[in-house]
């Protein structure tokens, strides 16, 4: 085991601490690999780089704190376009073509989210908290990941993935995304507890390299955005993806959602045993026509499709959504149907009262970014179905809390849509 105070690091927050722990892991690489240990103390870094066959472990009491002066992260780590507009690739924790790499301990990873508001002139470009690019046989786990100034994690093109038992409370600046897993392959999410200002947990695919061989697993989590989401950023495809006993609690825009929107094939996505209380729109399913590209050179892919899509026992409490009120939406777009879709086993509790103009005619919005307020009102209170095929509803009770001018169920250009046992009530 290499002690990074074997190399000049004091751990009393006085100074930057950047070379002695970067000296640290250099060395324990070039020997082979093994652990790389920071006793409890403050060291504050810029940019740190693993490297193969390296452990990194923060004891209990150790906290490494992320530079609030851009400088300090360097420019040269692998950038791109997100879907609001930011250039993001620099990290405080980084790791690029690496193999065999942890990341774990009771310690604390902080950013310095607050030092890079909206007016610094660097925000577009600030900091991830981790990130890794091309790296296969990564592990992170039991850390406690505070305070970044742009997502918390990134994982992009990432192979034999684990992440256990994260504690993520990061809701100091925008786009505080938790967990981001951009085109990765064989990855396995679990036991985390999430607090963000962003997605909680975010499936991408910024390249054409597909995000596919997924497990999301026994995680608790409150975010002002979506909970659980799949397909912001989707020019690759989605495969085999699997999202089980999570608790999701306090949420703004959503429990669950899962878009194709820049051309991705998704398909064999399996939600079951969810619990939401308190979340602002329960479930959205979006198929649109955006053609949004996120490297230099990509090329725009035309609509793709969703199938072969399961979410059963759910329980969920909606909270009160007055600018759009909206239970479970479901969309497609013309001459590209969702099909082969399950909705089974759920108890869903809406909050209704809507008394304003139940609208005739709702836009496609082909183009426009994916949430749940892109239609405006909805003229249904729980089921909102369109350009849907071969859709089944099986055994659920949604009720609402107030009376609703609006119809409960609206389908149009939907075909082979079966419901056994579904029933709507008002209180």
């Amino acid at each position: 085991m290499t002690n990074i105070k074997e190399f000049g690091a004091r751990g009393d927050g006085t100074g930057m601490e950047t070379a002695f722990i970067q000296k640290a892991i250099d060395e324990c690489a070039a020997k082979g690999g093994g652990t790389v240990l920071l006793p409890a103390g403050l060291y504050k870094s810029g940019s740190i780089i693993l490297k193969n066959n390296v452990t990194l472990h923060l004891e209990n009491g150790a906290v490494i704190e992320g530079s609030g002066d851009i400088n300090d992260y360097p420019g040269n780590m692998a950038t791109f376009i997100d879907a609001v507009g930011n250039k993001l690739g620099r990290s405080l924790i980084y790791a690029e073509n690496a193999e065999n790499v942890s990341l774990e301990g009771r310690g604390t990873i902080r950013g310095a989210g607050k030092l890079f508001p909206r007016e610094h002139p660097q925000f577009k470009e600030r900091p991830f908290l981790l990130r890794f690019n091309a790296c296969r046989n990564v592990s992170v786990s039991d850390l406690r990941l505070e305070n970044s100034a742009a997502w918390v994690s990134h994982y992009f093109k990432c192979e034999d993935l684990r992440i256990s038992s994260l504690l993520i409370k990061s809701r100091v600046n925008d786009n505080n995304d938790g967990i981001d897993i951009d085109s990765c392959k064989r990855v396995k999410i679990s036991d985390c507890s999430i607090d963000t200002g962003d997605d909680a947990i975010c499936i991408k695919s910024t390249s054409p390299e597909p995000s596919r061989d997924i497990s999301i697993a026994n995680c608790l989590i409150t975010t002002s955005c979506a909970a659980i989401k799949i397909g912001t950023e989707s020019i690759g495809d989605f495969r085999n993806i699997a999202v089980s006993n999570c608790v999701i609690y306090d949420t703004e825009h959503g429990g669950i959602k899962l878009f194709s929107v820049d051309g991705a094939k998704m398909e064999n996505i399996v939600i079951s045993n969810i619990i939401m209380d308190n979340v602002m729109g329960p479930v959205m399913l979006r198929l649109g026509e955006r053609k949004r590209t996120y490297f230099e050179g990509q090329e725009a892919r035309p609509a793709g499709y969703m199938k072969d899509i399961l979410i059963s026992s759910i329980i969920a409490k909606v909270s009160e959504n007055k600018r759009c009120p909206a239970g479970i939406c479901i969309s497609g777009i013309p001459g590209h149907r969702i099909e082969n879709v399950v909705f089974e086993n759920m108890t869903l509790e809406m909050p209704g009262g809507f008394d304003g103009v139940v609208p005739s005619n709702v836009p496609e919005n082909e183009k426009n970014y994916p949430t749940f307020n892109m239609f405006g009102i909805l003229p249904s209170w729980a089921f909102f179905i369109r350009h849907v095929k071969n859709m089944c509803l099986r055994n659920i009770k949604i009720k609402q809390s107030a009376p609703d001018v609006r119809e409960a169920f609206f389908c149009e250009d939907a075909d082979e849509i079966t419901k056994e046992n579904v029933i709507f009530t008002t209180l």
